[in-house]
């Protein structure tokens, strides 16, 4: 009797030996390929997408009413985070409370938009958060918004439009620490 006892607890370690070594191999093959998405990423924002220190022009948005909204960036305005975000996005799903949690509802001296890339009218913007605005802009109207090139996308754009730093992809949402940062150095910036 001890000795079959023996055998399926021996059994069963080899299986959980097994078992280890193959999810140890399935853990390696994942983090591959994150890091080769990661540099697909990095590299696709290398060849296009904006870049610190480029600068952009207002924005003509509409809202969920169909009110026209003028995203600018005039000296007085105040230092801009752009989330660039669309309906049926898996990663903006998971970025978008990480911003969340990011974002204090007391940020003065910031303002934050979210940026439906999908909707091009009132009927089809969603609304992503209770702490900022969703707005969209109509086909002809979406200007430098083509240069951004996946969704989610934070793009942080100081007074005279000069963009401060941009995140792209599922990067954006491991970069909340850094979007934090640069923030809050562009409203000590300005004073704020």
């Amino acid at each position: 009797m001890k000795h079959w006892f023996s055998w399926v607890i021996g059994l069963g370690l080899v299986g959980m030996i097994v078992m280890t070594l193959l999810l140890s191999g399935q853990n390696a093959a994942l983090r591959a390929e994150l890091q080769d998405r990661d540099r697909a990423i990095a590299a696709l924002a290398a060849e296009g997408g904006l870049r610190a220190g480029d600068t952009v022009e207002a924005l003509r948005l509409f809202d969920a009413d169909g009110e026209t909204r003028w995203l600018s960036f005039d000296g007085g305005e105040p230092a801009t985070l752009l989330l660039l975000v669309s309906a049926g996005c898996r990663a903006c799903d998971i970025t978008l409370p990480l911003w969340d949690a990011m974002l204090r509802e007391d940020d003065a001296g910031v303002r934050v938009v979210a940026v439906d890339a999908g909707a091009r009218q009132p009927a089809e913007l969603g609304s992503y958060s209770d702490l900022y605005p969703t707005w969209a802009a109509r086909e002809q109207e979406v200007g430098w918004l083509r240069e951004i090139p996946l969704t989610p996308s934070a793009v942080v754009i100081g007074p005279g439009g000069r963009v401060l730093e941009a995140w792209y992809g599922a990067r954006a949402a491991s970069r909340t620490g850094e979007i934090r940062a640069v923030l809050d150095a562009a409203v000590h910036e300005a004073g704020g």
